[in-house]
């Protein structure tokens, strides 16, 4: 809650409408609060404002701020993987594949919902049957 005030990413925990939700890529991208750190430069606020809102890691959260600085416009993400093209089937994504071929059920499951914006009910659930 300090560090909140402190570097200006929300009320409270009881006032924040965000508290305990988490987002998708591209609703975090357009959140006012990420939103106004990039105006005013604050580019580690933002990043950390965009990781609680999706729960990601840092290197992708970075990543996602990165890429809305260098392209403002942009409103649709893509694996963060070589490939740039769009995946709409989490099973051709080689960053989710790579996740569970090392077993990495926690990071399978948040690639997961990245990619198909379901539920974590729903993510965990597919990760568990694809692990099978």
């Amino acid at each position: 809650m300090f560090f909140k005030r402190l570097f200006g990413l929300g009320q409270d925990d009881n006032t924040d409408p965000t508290a305990g939700q988490t987002y998708s890529a591209q609703a975090a991208a357009q959140d006012s609060v990420v939103q106004e750190a990039i105006r005013s430069g604050r580019k580690i606020n933002a990043i950390k404002r965009y990781r609680e809102l999706t729960g990601v890691g840092l290197k992708e959260a970075k990543e996602a701020i990165d890429e809305l600085i260098a392209n403002p416009s942009t409103t649709t993400f893509t694996s963060t993987s070589n490939d740039t093209s769009p995946v709409t089937d989490p099973v051709h994504d080689p960053e989710f594949m790579r996740y569970l071929q090392q077993n990495k059920k926690i990071n399978a499951v948040k690639r997961y919902r990245e990619l198909t914006n379901v539920t974590l009910k729903e993510a965990k659930e597919a990760v568990e049957r694809l692990m099978k």
